[in-house]
Formats: structure tokens, sequence, C-alpha cells
């Protein structure tokens, strides 16, 4: 968690910065064995379901779910079933996703070829 305005520490003691809001943050790391989507019910399945407690706690916070995915070349997806995100969509939860990209050595030299990405390595 964070309060507006007090400093926000690194692992070692050290001021990152400065936090512009309140947060109460929740880090779940994904095996790898699972699906997002999984991953996803199993998280919301530890949480109360109760729409008067969500849509209490949305009327005075902002609730999002940011999930980071990491992929190992480009053009890859996901897709969440219509059952998770209503159980996203009853709770009020925004569903924010981050993908990260590491194209291998054919697809780096294609993006290269069309210019979209340098290579700095």
């Amino acid at each position: 968690s964070q309060r507006k305005g007090q400093p926000v520490l690194s692992k070692s003691g050290e001021t990152k910065r400065i936090a512009r809001t309140g947060s109460w943050l929740l880090h779940q790391p994904v095996r790898g064995d699972v699906t997002i989507e999984e991953e996803i019910e199993s998280f919301l399945g530890r949480l109360p379901p109760e729409g008067q407690t969500w849509a209490a706690i949305g009327e005075r916070y902002r609730v999002d779910l940011l999930c980071g995915v990491f992929v190992r070349g480009v053009n890859q997806g996901f897709e969440l079933s219509p059952r998770v995100l209503e159980m996203l969509g009853q709770r009020g939860i925004t569903l924010a996703v981050d993908i990260f990209c590491e194209p291998d050595e054919g697809q780096q030299k294609a993006l290269e070829r069309l210019g979209t990405q340098k290579n700095d390595r």
C-alpha cells in the first residue's frame, strides 16, 4: 500500500519516488502452467463475491486488475471467456493488460527489414 505524498521505497530502503495517489496493490506471480484466464478466475475466487461490497468499494476507489503478459514471439495473444469477463464486470473491475514481447531471431530480422524495430543488442 502507499499513501498520497509519501515516499515509495525500494527493497534497499531508498526513495524511488513520491506517491502521486494512494493505492493498495496485490502482486501475484503466475505459474507457467496456467492460462491468464485460469489465474484471473482463481484470483477473483479468493475475493468476496458480494455485489454490495464491490459497489461500495467502487464508489470510493478505482479498482483495476493489471496483467503483465510476457510472450516469446510477436503476434501472440490470449482470450478471456464471457464467464471471467462477467466476474470482472460484476465487481466493477477494469482489466488492463501490458504485453511484452521478446521476438526470436527470425522475427527480429523481419522487424528490422520492415524498419519497425532496431536491433539494440
